[in-house]
């Protein structure tokens, strides 16, 4: 288990580090328990990008988190573990990408530099995950097929927020957190509240399976659902 947490800014402002790097800080701090073995932070002009890492997968320091390809134009952030990673490495090796680390991390990377947004089809396992490709200027979020590692998402007009946890958001003092009516019966109903919706009226889950793009250039997003169990069966 590892920790996520991270700010994308819609709008170029001169003050957007100084405005949300110690409310990350200290989200970072509060999620130790998930990953007590590091704590990565790295930021630019426009997204700020936390984790805390449980090593369980190269446990070299290589394989610390936000995680950078070596051409420069990646960064990831990621929880959960990719289960075929060393097939998919040695798939991807003969197709000329080579690899520094041992990490399921960089292959992912890899991935998606080979494959383009199809690159969930190719992964098993359980992960949320994040990616900023910095030469499209986009941000990639992804879940795995049956939603095993969460991911939950804060959106206004000025910024996007996303977390492992909703209880993280707390550090974001200007976050309205009003309690979703309809989400609270159907807990007390159900014992359970059916996704996207959370027990917040601002904040949502990503789906099981959906792969969502923010671009910062035209500030749109869109969504798909690379897999389906009803097209197995």
């Amino acid at each position: 288990m590892c920790g996520i947490i991270g700010v994308i800014s819609k709008k170029n402002t001169s003050d957007f580090g100084s405005r949300f790097s110690a409310s990350v800080n200290e989200a970072l701090n509060h999620m130790e328990y998930r990953g007590p073995d590091n704590k990565g932070f790295w930021s630019d002009e426009r997204v700020i990008f936390g984790h805390r890492r449980l090593s369980i997968i190269d446990l070299s320091e290589d394989g610390n988190q936000p995680f950078h390809s070596d051409c420069g134009n990646y960064v990831i952030i990621f929880n959960g573990e990719i289960y075929n990673y060393q097939e998919l490495r040695a798939d991807l090796k003969k197709m000329g990408h080579q690899f520094r680390t041992d990490s399921d991390t960089e292959v992912i990377i890899s991935a998606y530099k080979q494959y383009g947004t199809a690159f969930p089809n190719y992964l098993r396992g359980m992960f949320a995950l994040v990616i900023y490709d910095r030469k499209q200027g986009e941000l990639i979020f992804a879940r795995d097929r049956l939603g095993k590692k969460p991911l939950f998402i804060y959106e206004d007009e000025n910024e996007l927020i996303f977390s492992s946890e909703i209880k993280f958001f707390h550090a974001f003092k200007h976050i309205p957190l009003e309690i979703n009516q309809s989400s609270l019966l159907n807990y007390l109903s159900l014992q359970y509240i059916p996704g996207p919706q959370t027990i917040y009226k601002s904040i949502r889950q990503l789906k099981p399976a959906e792969l969502w793009k923010y671009n910062l250039n035209s500030n749109k997003s869109e969504n798909q659902t690379y897999w389906n169990i009803f097209d197995k069966i």
